[in-house]
């Protein structure tokens, strides 16, 4: 085969190599964007405003998701460890 014919080739077909390359790097970015997300943890949390004195029990704490660099140090990760309730 000769380098006219090859050339010749690879003009025709610009297009879709074009958009090869661009669909390549397109989800390179996007696998490296995803791998940006923060470290979570699970910290129990108020479910609302709770007044000084408030018996602090299942009904008044949940589970959220908070960015690990945010989480307080020793933070509790269970619920049953914070409340006073015996299971």
């Amino acid at each position: 085969m000769n380098l006219s014919r090859i050339r010749a080739t690879l003009w025709k077909l610009r297009h879709m190599l074009l958009a090869v390359a661009v669909l390549t790097s397109l989800a390179a970015i996007l696998s490296t964007i995803r791998g940006l997300a923060p470290a979570t943890v699970s910290v129990v949390v108020a479910k609302k405003d709770l007044t000084p004195g408030t018996a602090l029990g299942s009904s008044n704490l949940t589970i959220a998701e908070v960015s690990a660099e945010l989480a307080p140090e020793g933070l509790t990760r269970s619920s049953k460890t914070s409340t006073n309730e015996s299971s």
